[in-house]
């Protein structure tokens, strides 16, 4: 028996409408609705023959390119059909009772208020009492289908397909620039698909049963497809996270897949992570597999890609897994990374250990001293980063995203705080790391240890690292951003430091905009903003 929780989709009745609508106007209105489906699948059409549109060509497309095709322009008028005329979908819950649910990372919390507006990167709530709250993040809360200037909100939940016709049932995710298709039963040659622009790519494993699938969300978990091993997928606003659960020890260190390309793109590992370029051009790419054990404690080192052509495997260290210290239940994360933004908060390390590297952003943003032993560098690099530092850089624009921002308004800022999250917990909570703003020009395409600005300024903020799961640490940085926005001092972005480091406090790594809890700021706003569409960046969602 499955378990449903249902929401609505457009039917194939209403798909056969569509279809007799459009292909009911003059010749050209037909022939466009189709050329219209193929620029969106990013295939060729020939205005010139009539070809007709059929209800599969409909049904190829994502929920979101499908309501874009409502707004074609035809002679006579094209309803949207109520919630009576579509059909029950399971969307939130789908699994056999005896199976193991997705686990779904923990969320920020949001505050204790109503959701009024979201942007690109910001959301905004009402906190009662003429106060607002508007979170600034890396992670975007919006996208722009194709060809199309219409911003919406992201919606990874995951609505369950029936194509028919001897096709395989799938979920995929409701609305994004990137669709995934996790398919129900998962035979022979099938895999993960992930598409958008045009371009699919497929990651299919060559192990295993995949075949007892559990959805919940925006996650999928194929249960025991070893025996003591699950493997789930979770999908994100820009990635897809894709996870190898081992539920107790099982003695398997490789995992193999196949990457299937387009054939003008080519995959080649580069640090440790498979990076996929089109003519030249890096277009997606999958992360350096990261280790969580059953007791939340991140292993940077013990599990790796190896690439042949295209023949794709995860190892992981046998003398980790046979360790009677290692923690079971424990997860190894990769990430695919299908829409490369450029970063609304950039962090970028740089190390006393390698004085004249230049870090730039890339996933591993240390703060602290680190001696190698406890992050394991010296074992597996033979390095030691020493101190550490994290420069942050945003945009001069990033406070215009706050609604009625503008001082003339009348809003005033009662509070303004810059949070991160580390994923890492080697300091036990013992280390102290300070909020520092920068006093010089930096160019992130050149900064070093040697070379990094000496001029820093405290700001008086600091925190202990936290010791139980990854959430957020809080700094007041309220006066500085006052500063800032009456033109005062110049923005040359902040760095994040141990307080004391001559005391050598234990190094942490943090999140970056890819990580479960992605760096942001976070305003409180006194007075009701003035909300709408012409003040937020990109285009936003009120909800009055």
């Amino acid at each position: 028996m499955n378990i449903k929780i249902t929401k609505k989709k457009l039917s194939k009745n209403l798909k056969c409408l569509l279809v007799a609508i459009v292909l009911y106007q003059p010749f050209a209105s037909g022939s466009y609705a189709y050329a219209e489906i193929a620029r969106i699948q990013g295939r060729s059409v020939d205005m010139s023959l009539p070809i007709a549109l059929q209800v599969e060509d409909v049904d190829a497309l994502s929920d979101t390119e499908q309501e874009a095709l409502m707004d074609i322009e035809t002679e006579y008028p094209l309803e949207i059909p109520t919630d009576d005329e579509r059909i029950d979908e399971e969307v939130t819950l789908y699994h056999e009772p005896d199976l193991r649910l997705p686990d779904l990372p923990d969320e920020p919390e949001s505050p204790d208020g109503e959701l009024v507006e979201i942007g690109e990167f910001m959301r905004t709530y009402d906190l009662g009492g003429g106060l607002f709250e508007t979170i600034i993040t890396s992670e975007p809360q919006m996208f722009t289908t194709r060809g199309r200037s219409a911003r919406q909100e992201i919606d990874n939940t995951l609505h369950r397909r029936n194509p028919g016709a001897g096709r395989r049932p799938y979920f995929r995710n409701r609305a994004n620039s990137f669709d995934v298709r996790i398919p129900e039963e998962m035979g022979e040659g099938e895999g993960i698909e992930l598409s958008s622009d045009g371009n699919t790519l497929a990651l299919i494993p060559l192990f295993g049963d995949f075949t007892q699938l559990a959805i919940l969300e925006n996650a999928g978990r194929y249960n025991d497809v070893l025996n003591g091993i699950d493997v789930q997928y979770i999908i994100g606003a820009t990635a897809l996270t894709q996870e190898i659960i081992f539920n107790r020890y099982v003695d398997i260190t490789e995992f193999e897949f196949e990457l299937e390309l387009p054939g003008d793109q080519r995959a080649q590992l580069d640090h440790g992570a498979v990076n996929i370029y089109e003519e030249g051009e890096l277009i997606r790419y999958i992360l350096p597999p990261l280790v969580t054990d059953g007791d939340g404690n991140v292993d940077l080192h013990v599990a790796s890609w190896e690439l042949e052509d295209n023949h794709l495997t995860l190892v992981i260290d046998e003398a980790f897994l046979e360790n009677p210290a290692t923690v079971f239940p424990l997860a190894i994360a990769a990430q695919v990374v299908v829409t490369i933004i450029p970063d609304q908060i950039w962090m970028q390390g740089v190390q006393q250990g390698s004085p004249n590297t230049v870090i730039g952003n890339n996933r591993f943003p240390y703060s602290g001293f680190d001696d190698g032993i406890v992050s394991g560098n010296w074992a597996e690099f033979n390095n030691r980063h020493l101190r550490t530092r994290t420069y942050v850089r945003f945009p001069s624009d990033l406070f215009d995203q706050i609604p009625a921002m503008a001082l003339e308004d009348g809003a005033r800022i009662e509070s303004a705080r810059f949070e991160l999250s580390h994923y890492t917990r080697w300091s036990n909570g013992l280390t102290q790391f300070g909020i520092y703003r920068v006093e010089e020009p930096w160019n992130a395409n050149t900064l070093t240890w040697n070379n990094q600005p000496t001029q820093h300024a405290f700001t008086g903020a600091f925190q202990n690292a936290v010791t139980g799961p990854p959430q957020y640490i809080s700094w007041d940085i309220t006066n500085l951003v006052m500063d800032w926005l009456m033109g005062t001092v110049p923005n040359h972005g902040l760095v994040v430091k141990a307080l004391n480091e001559s005391l050598e406090m234990q190094a942490e790594v943090w999140y970056n905009h890819l990580g479960n809890l992605p760096p942001q700021f976070s305003f409180t706003v006194s007075s009701r903003p003035e909300l709408s569409t012409k003040r937020c960046h990109g285009g936003c969602v009120p909800n009055y």
